[in-house]
């Protein structure tokens, strides 16, 4: 998303995106997002690409920027795991849902796919960068792998 320009006589001012805010007094680096919404918009845009039924629930949560950015780029991976979990098979729902705790954030990609050998193999890299970007937020990654399908949640400590 662009950012919007406001210009006052000479001066240009830079208006960040609705979604991302830095709050009156805060230094930029401080710079916070809305988690909720960025992350119904991104399940709306998987739905969109893959054709499959994504259901998504998410509270409004304000996050800090780099805690915010780790939590989407780990919610993108998941998304892409349920997504290479569907490759050539018609049918099936992706469940995605974020919440909060008085001390947790949790991230949960559910499927309705088992895991299969193949979607597994391709995944390698992507468990990788899953579990750094958990490791650097301090989080927890469980895969539980059930009857027709596979939860992924992720548990970050907050605040």
């Amino acid at each position: 998303m662009a950012a919007l320009e406001t210009r006052t006589s000479d001066a240009v001012a830079w208006v960040p995106p609705p979604s991302v805010l830095t709050p009156p007094g805060w230094a930029p680096r401080y710079r916070t997002m809305e988690f909720g919404e960025s992350l119904r918009r991104q399940c709306a845009f998987f739905g969109a690409v893959s054709g499959l039924a994504i259901t998504c629930t998410a509270v409004r949560q304000w996050l800090p920027w780099p805690v915010a950015s780790q939590l989407m780029l780990v919610a993108e991976e998941l998304l892409t795991r349920a997504f290479i979990a569907f490759e050539g098979s018609p049918g099936g729902t992706i469940q995605v849902s974020f919440g909060t705790t008085p001390t947790a954030l949790e991230l949960t990609v559910e499927h309705s796919r088992p895991p299969t050998r193949a979607s597994d193999s391709q995944l390698g890299r992507s468990a990788r960068l899953i579990w750094r970007a958990v490791d650097r937020l301090g989080g927890r990654f469980e895969s539980l792998t059930m009857i027709g399908g596979v939860r992924m949640i992720i548990t970050v400590p907050w605040p």
